[in-house]
């Protein structure tokens, strides 16, 4: 009867795989060529950053499968150096080889990623094939796969980090941590929550490996090209820099709100972030799942995609729901799922039908930090009623 239960992920992960046939099929218009391109040109001695390099290198790459340069290519290579270093030994591959590794590490990322989650919740094991039901079943992975974004890699560290710090492997959950350098803004929130913590805990260990691993991306990526940073933040700052993503940013403009209260309403998604968190046990999968839901709201620059790390707060959410009386766990399952799956699916599916762009989904982390923060009410006032209970 165990076995069974895990037909339903298998059967999505199936899914999955077939999906990444046609991803590879047309590597060239697909995200991984993206950065594949900019480690080719690092490898080759040039700059990924210079717009006439950049340029030549992306119509070079087209002509090679006969293919038309589409207008929506981007413009300039928009990741850190750091990242293209990262990929340099997939640079090494034809591309095509190459994006059919990069699809079988998102794909096998998200489950191991989800699993360390679900473990660093403290949820039974037999859980685990509803939970990777959930997660495979999600738009955020689902559109991970189709364009290959670096979804699963970052579920995987984050799953790996908040798992590893819950069982002293400090210097796992270091370099665990670390990973997320290939993505930043994705994780500006979470990335320095999780090394205050940390610092307050006295894991200095983990920190000393995160710390290092770190030092040693950033001195290469210094010693191949000094100017990189400002080069980077020009593009990420310019004419050119990337219109609405989905996260609360986005939300806000679609909606016309004037930057000023953009201001704002960022430095309430934090306060809101420090009241969360004050709640939760503070455990490390408590500080990830905080960190992801806040992270991916004031991120000025995100795709759906990236809301594959919301999976740390649903896991997070299910363990409080597992453990509540009937109809609390009705109410949280329930949230969980509109938040999982509903919400996610249908704003996706109306930014397909009627918008340009899918900055509505930045509604998904605002759903998800509520309900997990309605979570972190309800484990509280269990504990204070067993407290209060067991007083003589």
């Amino acid at each position: 009867m165990n076995r069974l239960t895990y037909i339903a992920p298998a059967i999505l992960i199936v899914y999955a795989l077939l999906r990444s046939i046609d991803v590879v099929t047309h590597a060239y218009l697909m995200d991984p060529h993206y950065f594949w391109l900019g480690a080719r040109i690092l490898a080759q001695g040039g700059d990924p950053y210079d717009a006439a390099t950049w340029d030549a290198a992306v119509r070079a790459s087209f002509a090679q499968f006969g293919a038309a340069l589409p207008p929506p290519w981007p413009a300039e290579f928009r990741y850190p150096l750091w990242t293209a270093i990262a990929v340099l030994p997939l640079a090494a591959l034809p591309l095509q080889a190459a994006v059919a590794v990069w699809q079988l590490l998102l794909i096998f990322g998200t489950v191991a990623g989800a699993t360390f989650a679900l473990r660093a919740s403290r949820i039974p094991t037999p859980t685990l094939p509803l939970f990777l039901t959930l997660v495979l079943a999600s738009q955020p992975f689902l559109f991970t796969v189709i364009v290959g974004q670096f979804g699963g890699v970052l579920l995987f560290a984050i799953g790996a980090y908040a798992f590893a710090a819950g069982t002293a492997r400090q210097v796992a959950s270091g370099l665990a941590l670390a990973l997320l350098a290939l993505k930043p803004h994705v994780t500006a929130v979470l990335i320095p929550l999780s090394v205050a913590d940390m610092v307050v805990r006295r894991r200095w260990r983990a920190f000393a490996a995160a710390a290092a691993a770190v030092a040693v991306i950033v001195a290469a990526s210094l010693a191949l090209r000094p100017t990189w940073p400002l080069e980077w933040l020009t593009l990420l700052t310019g004419p050119a820099a990337p219109g609405k993503g989905a996260n609360l940013i986005g939300v806000l403009a679609t909606f016309g709100v004037d930057r000023g209260w953009t201001l704002v309403a960022i430095a309430l998604v934090l306060a809101a972030a420090a009241g969360v968190l004050a709640m939760s046990p503070r455990a490390p999968i408590d500080v990830v799942a905080v960190g992801a839901c806040a992270s991916l709201l004031v991120t000025p620059y995100s795709g759906s995609h990236d809301h594959l790390i919301l999976a740390a707060a649903w896991a997070r959410t299910l363990a409080v729901g597992l453990r509540s009386p009937p109809l609390t766990k009705a109410l949280l399952l329930g949230a969980l799922v509109l938040v999982v799956s509903l919400l996610p699916w249908v704003l996706y599916a109306y930014a397909l039908s009627s918008r340009p762009d899918e900055a509505l989904n930045g509604l998904v982390p605002l759903a998800g930090f509520a309900v997990l923060g309605l979570a972190y009410a309800v484990e509280r006032r269990q504990t204070l009623s067993r407290t209060t209970t067991n007083m003589p």
